[in-house]
């Protein structure tokens, strides 16, 4: 899988120290390798992953079994929430929507100092 998001923009995941701590203390191992490839994934889709079970154990690299345990305990430590039909990882969000910020940045001030280009 590509490490670029679909705009094309590489992606960067933030960890926060606290909070992987807290993932230390609460995930067993292999517990902890597949949410931070859930991790890894969400940045990449750019905050765009369905809650599709299936698709989120491939991810995960669990059985079916195994990722419905996973998830369940996700939710209940606070490290993911499903909602309208996504799976959200709030640190990432932010993250993304930090990076998201600095791009948007970059682009006025480049268009502000060398104007709007028709070439793309």
């Amino acid at each position: 899988s590509s490490a670029r998001a679909k705009s094309g923009r590489t992606r960067y995941v933030r960890l926060f120290p606290e909070r992987v701590f807290y993932m230390l203390d609460q995930l067993t191992e292999r517990e902890l390798a597949a949410a931070l490839r859930l991790s890894l994934a969400y940045v990449i889709a750019d905050g765009d992953l369905p809650a599709d079970d299936r698709r989120l154990a491939s991810v995960t690299k669990l059985s079916a079994k195994a990722w419905a345990e996973l998830r369940d305990k996700l939710l209940l430590l606070g490290l993911g929430r499903m909602e309208a039909g996504q799976w959200i990882d709030d640190d990432q969000l932010a993250n993304l929507k930090i990076q998201r910020r600095v791009s948007e940045a970059g682009k006025r001030a480049a268009t502000a100092r060398w104007g709007a280009s028709d070439a793309a």
